[in-house]
């Protein structure tokens, strides 16, 4: 994710239904042991998060433990609202 400046109290919003960690440049930001039953967009939110100008990582692993393999996420203002000066998203 590029940013265009440093923004502050950035939400990711996130929606999965197995074990899962997510890191943010590197940091553990979370991390979730057993499963959601059923999957739903935005079930989880990390909210306060720092993004830099630039470049930021943001590594999701998942472990799927059964069914089909489901994951969403977007990043939010601290009010749900769209996160302006985000120019590119790259899925590697």
């Amino acid at each position: 994710v590029r940013s265009d400046t440093v923004q502050s109290n950035v939400v990711l919003r996130v929606g999965n239904d197995d074990p899962t960690q997510i890191y943010l440049n590197g940091r553990l930001i979370f991390q979730l042991v057993e499963g959601h039953h059923d999957f739903s967009p935005d079930i989880d939110a990390i909210a306060g998060l720092t993004l830099q100008s630039g470049t930021n990582v943001i590594l999701l692993k998942s472990f799927n433990t059964g069914g089909a393999w489901r994951c969403a996420l977007r990043l939010t203002d601290a009010d749900g609202g769209e996160l302006k000066g985000v120019r590119e998203v790259s899925i590697r």
